[in-house]
């Protein structure tokens, strides 16, 4: 089956009520309301579809590499599984056991790399297999979702369009003052930032890094919740003009689970690391709000991913809470 006419436009948002410290309206956006499970399906299918375009790759002659912690191998292992691509997922000891079992569903060659890199993490060592893959294997195309503009521009014509259409000033519904982004390999946030710096100049865009994330800062830590912050900055993060973002706030790994489990015990809903970091940041701005404004938080994927990281109290107490109390000594 040749997965075809994609709906991208998630416009699924919900008030989040029941934080009452937050003075205004903040709505979440469900973007891991579709059937890959998280908003990197939009990225997978917009890089996909470019290189087919552009003649860069055929059925049956290519196949697919990307480094990704879960969510984008994910969606691309769907996709490539749809379109007659092999794909190989290059994945690091942070990726879930989950995600893992998802990738073998779809058949996906799997390589997982152990050596942490000079920054302490895992990215550079993944980017560094694939290149040496594509060095030596004629046929093996490397989308490269921290380089590629078409992670970029498919937020710019799908994520910050679907916020704008919702949040239009039309039907008395006001436009957005804030919108908080979570970011990684900076693919969502450039494009959110460049639709609204042109359309919406007004509306301040806010990233969200996990602490000891190097995109925005020097100051690296070890981490260990996936699909958030960068322990290499993405060559993307290159084109993000710094005057026309608001604000950037770190967020404390330890607060990101409290807030999972808080959103867990308000909403009975799951949702994962990268929500969590979101909605953390955004309580952390409630005393910076004013009357009349109107949030939007960016949501990229819910839970049922992290069963045994996140929302296990034992992987809690030894990868979270340990650290944090090792960093702190």
């Amino acid at each position: 089956m040749i997965i075809d006419n994609i709906d991208y436009h998630q416009n699924i948002f919900f008030e989040m009520k029941r934080f009452h410290e937050l003075p205004v309206p903040v709505y979440l956006k469900l973007d891991g309301s579709n059937f890959a499970g998280s908003i990197k399906l939009k990225p997978a299918v917009f890089i996909i579809d470019e290189l087919e375009r552009e003649g860069k790759i055929m059925p049956g002659v290519h196949s697919i590499i990307e480094s990704s912690s879960g969510n984008l191998a994910i969606a691309l292992a769907m996709i490539c599984h749809s379109k007659g691509y092999p794909f190989t997922a290059v994945i690091d000891p942070n990726t879930t056991k989950d995600v893992l079992k998802i990738l073998k569903v779809y058949n996906a060659n799997i390589i997982v790399v152990t050596e942490r890199d000079k920054n302490g993490g895992y990215l550079e060592t993944r980017i560094n297999r694939i290149k040496d893959i594509v060095a030596t294997e004629d046929n093996v195309v490397w989308v490269n979702q921290y380089a590629n503009r078409a992670n970029m521009m498919c937020h710019y014509n799908t994520t910050a369009k679907e916020i704008h259409n919702v949040f239009s000033g039309k039907d008395g519904q006001p436009a957005p003052t804030h919108v908080f982004v979570g970011t990684s390999t900076t693919g969502t946030l450039n494009g959110v930032l460049k639709y609204f710096s042109e359309f919406l100049p007004a509306t301040k865009i806010i990233a969200v890094e996990p602490e000891g994330s190097i995109t925005f800062s020097n100051k690296l830590k070890p981490r260990v919740i996936p699909g958030i912050g960068a322990s290499r900055p993405p060559e993307l993060s290159a084109d993000i003009d710094r005057s026309k973002l608001h604000d950037i706030v770190w967020i404390k790994e330890p607060d990101t689970v409290a807030m999972c489990s808080r959103l867990l015990n308000d909403y009975s809903l799951l949702f994962g690391g990268s929500t969590g970091s979101v909605v953390a940041a955004v309580l952390s701005y409630w005393n910076k709000f004013k009357e009349g404004d109107v949030v939007v938080a960016i949501s990229p994927d819910f839970g049922h991913k992290y069963l045994e990281t996140i929302y296990n109290p034992d992987w809690v107490n030894e990868k979270i809470l340990a650290n944090a109390i090792t960093q702190a000594v």
